[in-house]
């Protein structure tokens, strides 16, 4: 079967767009046009494994077809076909930040020229953090999702949240029933507001572990560090507790 052509998928796009459902017709082309990723998002696992051997397997998927609609709708200007995130996959490095500059790094050079990348950490999305390389193979590109083990686990938590409190809160949006009581004392606006400090405290302290590896870097003193320790194990604590809960 031959590729759609750009222009069917941007009107196809259109129509996504300004429509309450989806007919058939176009559902099919929808999964035809994400099907279409495949050999992209299997071309660029395949490498994930190669180069990166010591770290833990990666996650692909395909967007799903409601994802795609929301996100039509939600972002008036963009086209599908310049959909970024069509294929994905998502890798969790162990070392933290200088492990993730340094994959980020080696992913760059592996799919140069094609390559994009997008650093959610000095950009965050409503708290989410990772980097993103996006190389495109073939036409086609696939989003590969750089995280630390702490900023995985955040983002982890932030899902299922979603799940139950509404996936508006991913994109700026409130929580579905703020002023719920989920823990003693504390809403789930509560929770969504320290969700978004813990946001915070990670990048400082990742941050900060970098500087201090780094050969000739600019420490701060002992004092300031300890704060940014005390900081994190108290965020900790939190991401566990949230982590136990049925919210």
């Amino acid at each position: 079967m031959a590729s759609l052509p750009k222009k069917s998928i941007d009107r196809l796009g259109e129509r996504l767009r300004v429509s309450e459902s989806i007919t058939p017709g176009d559902l099919q082309l929808l999964d035809q046009f994400r099907t279409e990723h495949l050999p992209a998002l299997d071309v660029v696992v395949r490498e994930l494994c190669r180069v990166l051997p010591d770290t833990p397997p990666p996650a692909a998927r395909l967007k799903t077809v409601t994802t795609i609609f929301d996100k039509l709708r939600r972002e008036g200007g963009m086209k599908l076909s310049r959909m970024q995130d069509i294929a994905g996959v998502r890798i969790v490095v162990l070392g933290g930040r200088p492990a993730q500059d340094l994959t980020v790094a080696a992913l760059d050079q592996l799919f140069a020229p094609d390559c994009r990348i997008i650093d959610r950490r000095r950009l965050p999305s409503h708290g989410y953090r990772a980097v993103h390389v996006i190389p495109e193979i073939e036409g086609k590109r696939v989003e590969v999702q750089v995280r630390t083990e702490r900023q995985n686990r955040w983002a982890q938590i932030v899902e299922r949240l979603a799940d139950k409190w509404g996936r508006q809160i991913r994109y700026g949006g409130d929580p579905n029933e703020p002023d719920a009581i989920v823990q003693p004392g504390a809403t789930r606006m509560d929770v969504w507001q320290q969700l978004k400090e813990i946001s915070e405290i990670i990048e400082d302290v990742e941050r900060e572990e970098a500087r201090v590896i780094a050969p000739g870097g600019d420490l701060t003193t002992e004092i300031d560090r300890e704060h940014l320790r005390e900081e994190l194990r108290g965020a900790d604590d939190l991401l566990r507790s949230l982590g136990g809960l049925a919210l």
